[in-house]
């Protein structure tokens, strides 16, 4: 009896067979409705004719009864029914019986409006014989001529109208969950950003742009009035939860308002003085916009690429409108759910506040005095299981308040589209020199942070978790706010595929490179720029890259004119201004394949030294293990996002926490920012394949790539090859691998080339070697290779095939 009554009210069989049910009501009405006529009834006619019918006898009367009660406004109701079948369907109605009863209000009201325009109505009703009744029985008898005791008798006809609209206003809102200071907000801002493409699509000529110049002052004034809604976030945290239904569905009514209010979170930390007067001409083009699209977003007059403009607004694909995700009612309905399961597991709390963002809603849970939080990060499993969710992520606590959160994924998703970000105010203000777009947080708020204070940034995750996305999002924005003079790149592409759009483009200082073998190449170039640039900086007598860009010549002249000549020669010396240099690589684990020891020694010493040259790097994974994001990697890159992975202790290799192993993937992803511990979830930025294109062949258009020739020269040439990091014989490598296979009683290609730090191609030269010796056994698989002789007795020897093989 138990399970019986558990699939009648809560399993989803019950639900769907309701849902159908209802559905095919509604198709039978509506077939009915459209094709009803007044001879197909008996009412009317002694004869029916109820074959005309589309749905016939039972869709003729269906459709008579429907008529006679409400008139025209009846052709709502088969449309009602097949939405509620499609909502049962979808997922679990709450509160059916009071929507029930705010439709039927809701359509008499209609009905009421109707007859009271019986004139205007009547023509419309002649094909369903209701010419003096358009609002059917109902309408009538509430505003038509049924005696003295209508609401137009008592009330007059304009306060029977006006009743009406109320009702029915009310009915929708009650109906939909829509709230009508966010539906006003929404309409203005549509009109507000149609008034400004009308005004875009005037051509202006480009020195009127300077006539706004006085306007610079008022942004502050917007900055102002914003932040006054961030007060208020504090009253849901602490509200009490003693209606919990009640508090929850005002929690959310605040937070969506103060959303829309309040502008883009960035966690950025504020750029270098002299950053801000490189940066004043873009600037005031931004303002005159009133943060609206920039076409385009400043002209650079500096340097080589003089007439170089940064790519337009235009050129990105504006956001779809889309739903806000989940409903009120259904926010409560979850929050009351996931009381009641943490009840059931013995964990008193109450639901607090709600977050709501794109992918997942976090709903914010107090712990009753004496409850462990441990119990409650134990229990995510369990919950995800009561609750029908993915997978749920439990932060306990959340850092900075006295809650818990429990985050549970949205039933729909909501994209978080590129033009939305590079539109927010911390990309457009100037204030990053390196601004890196990533996505929105769970309170729907926009995060981009600056690779320059970063200063390297490490992504890895699964493959489809939406890392390669990622990388085209952050070069996209990187490419929309610098141009070449101000940014050059190092791109690293060994699967060949991710970044061909690039190729190219005038900001690389050589083309893509796809050879792994090759990348040393750039790592050491991009070393000796590092000390040719900590060279000229001690000759400006500055510290960084900032400093040496803001710096001015006079300046240099008078302090260094004795000691380092004439003030032609040390302005032939020292370049005026210094790009910053980006270099990404897209898979590392190819690059730790073929020359591990190689690459990992250029990484460290770029990582540990080149923040200040202005040198900085992003490397990207699909393989998070040890062997591919060494120690020495991780303590060089505090900065890294990790997407969903399959396994907890890939999660530790990347954020040394668990938690990657719970997200949802497709652009869910965790970050650990700089300067601090607290991951940040975000929802990764969508960047489309045709915005891509568009913004890097508007790039290309404008001036041709200017490669470095010192690199370029020794990438290109095809004979290059690595050297090994150990320049001794074979018999001493020969030798140290004996005695490695000895200790680890493990004879391994992998564990020759981590334990001794060569490559892969010398690791598998020497196990052939020892093969050779019969030492080893032959390849077994993927597994290790047999031993077949006493390491600690007599090792045979066989010099002559090891110089023939060194040879």
């Amino acid at each position: 009896m138990g399970k019986k009554e558990i699939d009648r009210k809560g399993h989803p069989v019950w639900r769907e067979f309701t849902g159908i049910v209802i559905g095919i009501l509604g198709l039978v009405l509506l077939l009915g409705m459209l094709s009803y006529d007044e001879s197909q009834v008996g009412a009317f006619n002694s004869d029916p004719v109820w074959t005309s019918n589309w749905a016939g006898y039972v869709g003729a009367w269906l459709a008579f009864g429907a008529f006679m009660l409400w008139g025209i406004a009846s052709y709502i109701v088969p449309v009602a029914l097949i939405w509620m079948s499609i909502a049962s369907l979808l997922r679990s109605g709450s509160r059916t019986v009071f929507k029930i009863l705010w439709f039927v209000l809701g359509l008499t009201c209609l009905s009421g409006l109707i007859q009271m325009n019986a004139e205007f109505w009547n023509r419309a009703a002649e094909n369903i014989n209701q010419q003096d009744l358009p609002g059917g029985v109902i309408g009538n008898a509430l505003a038509g001529e049924f005696g003295r005791k209508s609401l137009v008798s008592l009330l007059g006809a304009g306060g029977t109208g006006l009743l009406f609209v109320v009702f029915l206003v009310l009915s929708v809102v009650k109906l939909f969950n829509v709230s009508l200071i966010g539906f006003g907000k929404w309409i203005w801002g549509h009109l507000r950003r149609v008034k400004i493409e009308k005004r875009e699509e005037k051509p202006a000529p480009v020195k009127k742009e300077k006539e706004p110049r006085p306007k610079k002052e008022k942004p502050p004034k917007v900055k102002r009035e914003r932040p006054e809604p961030k007060k208020k976030k504090s009253k849901p945290e602490t509200a009490p939860a003693d209606e919990s239904d009640v508090d929850i569905r005002k929690l959310l009514v605040e937070q969506q308002n103060l959303i829309d209010l309040a502008p883009a979170v960035e966690s950025v930390l504020p750029p270098p003085p002299p950053e801000k007067s490189s940066r004043k001409k873009p600037r005031k083009v931004e303002m005159s916009s009133n943060d609206a699209d920039v076409e385009p977003f400043a002209q650079v007059d500096e340097g080589a690429h003089g007439d170089y403009i940064l790519p337009p607004l235009s050129l990105l694909d504006p956001p779809v409108p889309q739903s806000k995700g989940m409903l009120a009612n259904e926010i409560a309905d979850t929050a009351e759910i996931l009381q009641n399961a943490l009840e059931e597991f013995g964990v008193e709390a109450k639901v607090t506040g709600v977050q709501q963002g794109p992918v997942v809603t976090c709903y914010e849970i107090l712990p009753a005095p004496g409850v462990r939080v441990e119990r409650i990060k134990s229990l995510s499993d369990n919950l995800a299981l009561k609750m029908h969710a993915e997978s749920i992520r439990i932060q306990a606590p959340i850092p900075g308040k006295g809650v818990c959160g429990v985050e549970i994924p949205n039933t729909s998703r909501a994209s978080v589209y590129f033009r939305e970000l590079v539109e927010s105010r911390a990309f457009k203000s100037g204030k990053q020199a390196l601004p890196l777009v990533l996505g929105k947080d769970v309170n729907g708020h926009s995060i981009t942070f600056d690779l320059a204070k970063m200063p390297h940034l490490l992504i890895a995750g699964a493959t489809g978790a939406g890392k390669s996305v990622c990388m085209n999002s952050i070069l996209t924005g990187l490419l929309m706010k610098h141009s070449p003079d101000a940014m050059r790149l190092i791109l690293v592409d060994p699967k060949t595929v991710e970044f061909h759009a690039y190729n190219n483009l005038p900001h690389l200082v050589v083309p893509v490179i796809t050879n792994a073998k090759k990348v040393a190449l750039g790592l050491k170039w991009a070393i000796d720029e590092m000390e040719r640039r900590f060279r000229w900086f001690r000759q400006a007598g500055v510290r960084d890259l900032p400093s040496f860009n803001a710096r001015t010549v006079q300046k240099q002249t008078e302090l260094f004119g004795d000691e380092m000549g004439t003030e032609d020669e040390t302005k032939s010396e020292l370049p005026e201004k210094l790009p910053y240099i980006v270099i990404v690589i897209d898979e590392l684990a190819d690059l730790m394949h073929v020359a591990q020891a190689e690459i990992e020694a250029g990484i460290a010493r770029l990582a540990a030294k080149s923040r200040a040259a202005g040198i900085h790097m992003i490397l990207a994974t699909q393989r998070p293990d040890v062997k591919v994001i060494t120690g020495t990697i991780k303590a060089n890159f505090p900065v890294r996002i990790a997407f969903k992975v399959s396994q907890k202790v890939d999660s530790r290799t990347i954020l040394d926490r668990m938690g990657a192993d719970t997200l949802l993937g497709k652009g869910d992803m965790l970050v650990l920012p700089p300067g601090t511990d607290k991951l940040i979830r975000l929802q990764g930025v969508y960047t489309s394949d045709g915005e891509i294109d568009r913004i890097t062949n508007f790039c290309k258009e404008q001036c041709q790539p200017e490669f470095i020739t010192e690199i370029h020269e020794k990438i290109e040439n095809k004979t290059v090859d690595l050297p090994e990091v150990d320049d001794g014989g074979d018999d001493q490598i020969v030798e140290q691998a004996i005695e490695v296979i000895r200790q680890t009683k493990r004879a391994s290609t992998s564990s020759l080339q981590r334990r001794l730090r060569i490559g892969y191609t010398r690791a598998a030269r020497v196990m052939d070697l020892l093969e050779e010796r019969g030492i080893v056994g032959p390849p077994d698989g993927a597994g290790p290779r047999e031993i077949l002789i006493d390491l600690d007795g007599e090792i045979p020897q066989n010099t002559g095939a090891a110089d023939d093989a060194a040879g």
